[in-house]
């Protein structure tokens, strides 16, 4: 999925879930504000602040130190399981 995708998706009020580095994720719209989600067993721990800008969260939001936006372009490859809800 590339950035633009990502953006659109995101906007439409899509869940956007994943595994990177052997963690499962997903990115909601609550409030009215962007959140990366972990799901940990059976827990759901909010990863980041909630943004209500799109571009300014997959910016912003990090994953092990890597933003979204690197995740999403350059890192890809390293993407598994993506699901738009």
């Amino acid at each position: 999925m590339n950035m633009q995708e990502l953006d659109v998706q995101l906007k439409r009020g899509r869940e956007i879930g994943f595994i990177f580095q052997n963690a499962h994720y997903y990115i909601a719209q609550r409030n009215g504000g962007f959140v990366l989600v972990e799901i940990v067993g059976t827990q759901e721990i909010d990863r980041s602040m909630r943004t209500s800008n799109c571009e300014a969260f997959i910016r912003d939001t990090e994953i092990m130190g890597l933003p979204l936006s690197t995740i999403f372009s350059s890192c890809h490859e390293d993407v598994k399981q993506l699901t738009i809800y």
